[in-house]
């Protein structure tokens, strides 16, 4: 399954490290929060963030903050050398917090359990890709679906979207 994962971290050579662990998955790094805020904000939601803490201007906890008032279900998991901004972390809902210096043998084991949450996530989820943009909208909160000229409209609570398709 594919995922959209995104890496925000100064320093690019951590970025990179995370990549050729995750080889198998399309990754979009950032060296700048504000890069990452806005790609959020352009490009839509991420399934999985990887963040560092301590970088220059908004640090990774309070982008965590504003990453989760767009997407509360978003998975974050704090990479980091600073094992005293852990209790913090926790305090943003992190899924996990890595120190840097064991990245090699532990980001293995938390993909694991991040593919294992995004799973039983993805089955109450209904998503679709309309227009170059995902969206995701909770089961529970679908009331109804119709079907008009090869659309399908799904009404949600406080909420219409519109994607191709049939109800066959």
């Amino acid at each position: 399954m594919d995922y959209k994962i995104a890496v925000c971290d100064d320093e690019r050579i951590f970025i990179d490290r995370i990549k050729q662990i995750l080889l198998d998955c399309e990754i979009h790094g950032f060296t700048d929060s504000r890069q990452m805020l806005q790609a959020v904000e352009d490009v839509g939601r991420y399934d999985v963030i990887f963040l560092d803490i301590a970088m220059p201007g908004l640090d990774g906890i309070g982008l965590a903050r504003e990453i989760q008032e767009a997407d509360e279900d978003v998975i974050i998991v704090f990479v980091t050398s600073r094992i005293e901004f852990m209790q913090t972390g926790y305090e943003v809902r992190a899924f996990r917090y890595l120190l840097k210096c064991q990245l090699e043998q532990g980001l293995p084991i938390i993909w694991s359990d991040i593919q294992k949450e995004l799973a039983g996530r993805r089955e109450q989820y209904f998503v679709f890709e309309f227009n170059r943009q995902t969206y995701r909208y909770a089961c529970k909160e679908i009331i109804y679906l119709e079907s008009r000229l090869r659309r399908i409209i799904l009404h949600a609570k406080g909420d219409t979207a519109v994607l191709y398709g049939s109800l066959d």
